[in-house]
């Protein structure tokens, strides 16, 4: 009656990519989409953040993502653009998911990728 169609694996019909590499697309393509424009509390959204890439102001976020998933690696749960009053400084503040479960606040320089600090945030 109807011909059986043999369906793609999923391995056939997509190239392969390492786990970090596809985390990172997705994410990224995340934080533009849903990026939080709260300009009273210091943060900014996507748009500000690539006018202070291209003016120099700060490092681009795929460099100090990658530096945030070095010092603590894990799944990226989120990630602000954030001036620091008290630094004095463009940040940006990325949450991680470990292998254990435990989310922790990695925050960076912007501009330089220094860590400033790392904390959990969830046990």
């Amino acid at each position: 009656m109807f011909p059986i169609k043999r369906l793609q694996t999923r391995s056939e019909s997509y190239p392969m990519r390492s786990p970090l590499r596809q985390y990172r697309h997705l994410m990224l393509g995340a934080l533009v989409l849903t990026f939080p424009l709260n300009a009273a509390a210091g943060e900014y959204d996507a748009e500000d953040a690539r006018r202070l890439r291209e003016a120099g102001e700060i490092l681009p976020l795929g460099q100090l993502l990658g530096r945030a998933e070095t010092i603590r690696p894990g799944r990226l749960i989120e990630a602000e653009l954030e001036y620091d009053e008290g630094r004095k400084a463009m940040i940006y503040e990325f949450e991680i998911l470990d292998a254990h479960g435990v989310v922790w606040e990695v925050k960076l320089d912007a501009r330089t990728g220094t860590l400033l600090e790392q904390e959990t945030e969830y046990p």
